[in-house]
């Protein structure tokens, strides 16, 4: 961290959300420059995502579903570049599928999954800093 406060180049924003006793933790890193000022919250959506993650992986599809939900309304539009035309976002056509959906599991998978698909685009937006999430997006190395 530099002096003003700013996360600079390989200095994570580590970021720890918590639901219902059950705890999960992601971290932002960049490899050039400062993490942008939205990397608060996508370190955090990342980490709703990781609770989602695990969340489904013990057959708790409602709160993975919940879970998933938080990490975007947390995320925000912070994962697209309304200056960029060439990246196709379709996760609103699977967002309403979850929403019109009584079954758990299903709207839990399409939610994670937007989710997910919502944090790499995010990734894609800032790939010039070298933007990195611990854990990976796309579940790789959760616990």
């Amino acid at each position: 961290m530099n002096g003003t406060g700013e996360r600079t180049t390989g200095d994570p924003l580590r970021v720890d959300v918590v639901d219902g006793g059950h705890t999960a933790s992601a971290a932002v890193t960049v490899q050039r420059g400062a993490v942008p000022p939205s990397g608060h919250r996508a370190a955090t959506a990342r980490a709703w995502l990781a609770l989602a993650e695990a969340r489904a992986a013990a057959g708790d599809h409602p709160g993975a579903g919940d879970a998933a939900s938080r990490g975007l309304e947390v995320l925000g539009g912070e994962y697209l570049d309304p200056s960029e035309g060439s990246v196709e976002d379709d996760t609103a056509t699977k967002l309403q599928a979850a929403s019109s959906t009584d079954d758990e599991k299903a709207r839990g998978t399409l939610l994670t999954r937007v989710l997910e698909a919502r944090l790499e685009m995010y990734g894609w937006r800032h790939e010039g800093l070298g933007l990195r999430f611990d854990p990976p997006a796309g579940g790789e190395g959760d616990d």
